[in-house]
C-alpha cells in the first residue's frame, strides 16, 4: 500500500514502485525499507524532471 502511493508522486518511479510494493506484499516489514527507498528515488525523479523543464522553458522563452 506504502509504495504504490509513490505512483503517484513521480510517475517515472511509479510503474516500478508499484512492482516492489507488490513483490513486498509477501516479505512483510521488509516493504517499509524498500518503500522509504522508493520515495526517496521518486523524489529525486521528480526534482531533476522539475530541473529539465525549468530549463527548457527558459530555452524556450530566449529565442
Amino acid at each position: 500500500m506504502t509504495s504504490t502511493a509513490f505512483g503517484y508522486h513521480s510517475s517515472t518511479s511509479g510503474i516500478r514502485s508499484t512492482a516492489i510494493g507488490d513483490y513486498n506484499e509477501s516479505q512483510g516489514s521488509q516493504s517499509y525499507t524498500f518503500g522509504s527507498g522508493e520515495q526517496n528515488l521518486g523524489s529525486q525523479q521528480s526534482l531533476a524532471i522539475g530541473r529539465l523543464l525549468k530549463l527548457l522553458h527558459q530555452e524556450i522563452n530566449c529565442v
